[in-house]
């Protein structure tokens, strides 16, 4: 019954003090991992890049982490010596403190779930399509690893979809709330604009399509670039039989850089440079720089 009856105490309280080398540290919550530190001596750290001076302080921002608090570019001066942040010795504080990071981050995620709770809107059913990100300026595909795939399902002409995002309407239990993930099969056009119940506005965020098609276009790649692949093995194979079997290196591949770029900068002729890949009667590569005359 007591520790219940302290635990809903330290639960309301965001501001606690404790004493280390005699000096007082008053430290207030602001939310996540982050607290306010107020002492005597504290200075904020002037930005260098403008040449300014350090300058006193009453009060600086500091993250905690396992019984240390961290300033955030800031430094108590104690006897001379500059500290960027304080070890709290105090377990009483430290608990203190770690119960106000808990109760918050369990707030957090209870508002969290009744926001989820009270969404005017389902989700799409994701077992069964791709998401993808589109550039709003350069219509590129964001996702490198899915992009050609996404790229080739559409020539084939896969279906493209969005899905909406939009900010929740003044008759909702959390009016302005972002929501992301709309099923766009809920919005209607009005004069020109996408409307959905239980929303202020909508537009569209991200695209899918099939997972049947994303499947197919992969299924392309992954058999075109395994022929590649087969074929370039052959190729080298090829290449390395060729140099046991004569004793001379045989060319694999060549690119040009510029010759600073390559460690035939130092004879200053300042032309282009062959970089060279051989395959070698021993079976090993061997890279060779060449003047591109």
């Amino acid at each position: 019954m007591i520790a219940i009856q302290l635990s809903q105490k330290l639960c309301k309280m965001n501001t606690i003090t404790f004493t280390k080398n005699n000096q007082e540290f008053k430290v207030s919550y602001k939310g996540g991992t982050l607290f306010t530190v107020e002492t005597s001596n504290l200075y904020k750290v002037g930005d260098y890049e403008y040449d300014e001076e350090d300058t006193i302080s009453q009060k600086v921002n500091a993250g905690y982490k396992d019984g240390n608090l961290k300033f955030h570019s800031a430094y108590v001066l104690v006897a001379g010596n500059k500290f960027g942040g304080v070890k709290i010795d105090d377990q009483l504080a430290i608990d203190q403190i770690e119960l106000m990071i808990k109760t918050n981050a369990e707030s957090r995620e209870n508002d969290k779930n009744d926001r989820e709770s009270n969404r005017p809107v389902g989700y799409p059913s994701y077992d069964n399509i791709v998401i993808y990100n589109v550039g709003c300026d350069t219509g590129l595909i964001y996702s490198e690893e899915k992009r050609p795939i996404i790229k080739l399902a559409i020539e084939r002409g896969a279906k493209v979809t969005p899905l909406l995002r939009g900010t929740r309407g003044d008759d909702n239990k959390y009016p302005g709330q972002m929501d992301s993930h709309i099923p766009y099969n809920l919005a209607t056009e009005i004069n020109g604009k996408l409307s959905v119940p239980g929303y202020s506005h909508v537009y569209e965020d991200i695209y899918f399509i099939s997972k049947e098609d994303f499947d197919s276009a992969k299924l392309i790649i992954d058999t075109k670039n395994d022929t590649e692949k087969k074929e370039s093995d052959g190729v080298i194979s090829a290449a390395f039989k060729i140099a046991k079997e004569t004793s001379k290196p045989v060319l694999l591949s060549k690119f040009v850089v510029a010759e600073e770029d390559s460690p035939l900068a130092a004879d200053g002729e300042g032309d282009m440079v062959d970089v060279c890949t051989f395959a070698m009667p021993d079976g090993t590569t061997e890279q060779k720089y060449f003047h591109n005359y």
